[in-house]
């Protein structure tokens, strides 16, 4: 005959070491959990609490938003998901966080100012008007943030005199961060040729070109919007003598701008920069054409 006598389950929480990712790592009621700063995993009463309820149990230095005596100099206090506390590192590039979602607003990898991130990882705010003490950025003061195109003596590098059409000049900045452009200069509309071979014309200045000094007979020149010509010259009839008495039947001109013409007699006569000149052959020859 055997006797059977019953046991009672009487472990050391300290001693005995668990898998959490094994079932029945620990006994029915006790839960496998990592507390404190040695990385282990260990069986706990679950009844005695447990990391992660919020509440400060044994063993544990954090739990959600409770701490023990744990601050922080610099950076948020933060519990880690096995209750061990830290403190937020602004500048790693990692928005760290707590239970609550409470820590810091941004992390851009850097303790620069006036970046869109403070050096204390909170939102740089930008406001038109520093009324709002969260503002940390504003119009006038003179650094270049938020929307504004110039701030001071600060202007956008990406901006100059001839992004609006202006021929040189320099740009200022004006109360509200826009940009000055009173001080550009040159520009097609300001009734004068200036631009350095942009401008053919301007308003009512030709450039001292008109129609004959382009070699037209007549007629006027205007200048468009663009600042380029728009020309309503032309070219007319000239009579003129050959100096001949016999009669001209033809007529030809060649692209040098040389005038050929013939006719009774065997007269051929020509026009050049030198005026009429008659080169007749002398013959009793009647030219019809050239």
């Amino acid at each position: 005959m055997f006797s059977l006598f019953a046991c009672e389950t009487n472990i050391a929480p300290d001693h005995f070491k668990c898998e959490p990712t094994e079932p029945g790592s620990c006994p029915d009621g006790w839960i496998c959990q990592k507390r404190g700063s040695d990385g282990i995993h260990r069986c706990y009463p679950s009844e005695s609490g447990y990391c992660g309820d919020s509440n400060l149990d044994v063993g544990e230095a954090c739990d959600g938003t409770q701490f023990n005596d744990f601050t922080c100099e610099h950076g948020w206090a933060i519990c880690s998901r096995d209750c061990v506390p830290f403190c937020s590192t602004c500048g790693n590039g990692i928005i760290e966080l707590d239970i609550s979602n409470q820590g810091e607003e941004c992390d851009d990898g850097n303790q620069q100012g006036q970046d869109g991130c403070s050096p204390d990882c909170t939102i740089e705010k930008y406001c038109n008007i520093p009324t709002d003490v969260s503002c940390t950025e504003y119009c006038g003061d003179g650094i270049l943030n938020g929307p504004e195109e110039c701030d001071g003596t600060q202007i956008a590098t990406w901006y100059v005199c001839s992004d609006f059409d202006f021929y040189g000049g320099e740009l200022g900045c004006n109360s509200d961060c826009t940009l000055d452009l009173s001080l550009c200069s040159g520009y097609c509309g300001d009734a004068q040729v200036n631009g350095i071979g942009r401008e053919l014309c301007d308003g009512s200045d030709n450039g001292s070109l008109n129609c004959l000094d382009s070699g037209y007979d007549g007629g006027s020149m205007a200048c468009t919007y663009y600042c380029v010509h728009e020309t309503s010259c032309y070219y007319y009839w000239n009579r003129e003598s050959a100096g001949v008495t016999q009669h001209i039947h033809s007529v030809f001109g060649d692209p040098s701008g040389t005038i050929y013409a013939a006719g009774a007699d065997g007269v051929v006569v020509l026009k050049n920069t030198s005026g009429w000149n008659d080169i007749s052959t002398g013959e009793d020859t009647e030219f019809r054409g050239i």
